[in-house]
């Protein structure tokens, strides 16, 4: 059985905006892209749907 989420993401534009410039700078640590993508893939406002497949 799957987990309930137990937070709900929601960013705005603007907040995506500042996430993926993050990510695009060279001095960026990989675990920080990381996080980056991983919060915008769990957004619900603009991410993907994730499922276990």
């Amino acid at each position: 059985m799957a987990r309930p989420k137990k937070y709900k993401i929601s960013l705005t534009d603007d907040e995506l905006k500042i996430l993926k410039s993050v990510m695009r700078k060279k001095k960026t640590t990989k675990t920080v892209r990381n996080r980056c993508q991983i919060i915008i893939d769990l957004d619900e406002a603009h991410g993907k749907i994730l499922t276990h497949e």
